[in-house]
């Protein structure tokens, strides 16, 4: 096998993985505990004029709740 073909193999199974779990990882309700979300928000203590940037990180309840306190 070529190194190509190879890389997209191991894409394709990383993309088919990655599918499978989303709906359940993006409903674990540990993501979605408001007090543990508070609890980080606080502890970072962002001010207004911070930026938040969410890449890839599930199902965007952090960025969310950063949201609030930054621009």
């Amino acid at each position: 096998m070529t190194a190509a073909v190879t890389s997209a193999a191991h894409a394709a199974s990383i993309a088919d993985q990655f599918t499978r779990q989303a709906p359940g990882f993006a409903a674990a309700p540990a993501l979605h505990n408001q007090a543990a979300l508070d609890l980080l928000v606080e502890a970072a203590r962002p001010l207004a004029t911070d930026v938040s940037l969410d890449v890839a990180c599930g199902p965007g309840t952090v960025v969310v709740a950063f949201a609030r306190r930054v621009r």
